[in-house]
């Protein structure tokens, strides 16, 4: 299940090497750090609830 949030995470990874020359590592990795926290919090309430709505052969 590849959430939104799931796609924002692999993009802001993608893009943390990146910033380093303008963007101190303690600011630009918590911030990252905190849109992975929630992207995995919201795919467990989504996989929990069975809202995902992605379940295939349905």
């Amino acid at each position: 299940m590849h959430t939104v949030m799931n796609k924002v995470t692999g993009i802001l990874l993608f893009a943390l090497p990146l910033t380093l020359t303008v963007i101190d590592l303690k600011y630009s990795g918590a911030a990252v750090s905190a849109v992975a926290t929630f992207a995995a919090i919201q795919e467990g309430h989504l996989i929990r609830t069975g809202a995902g709505g992605n379940k295939k052969g349905e």
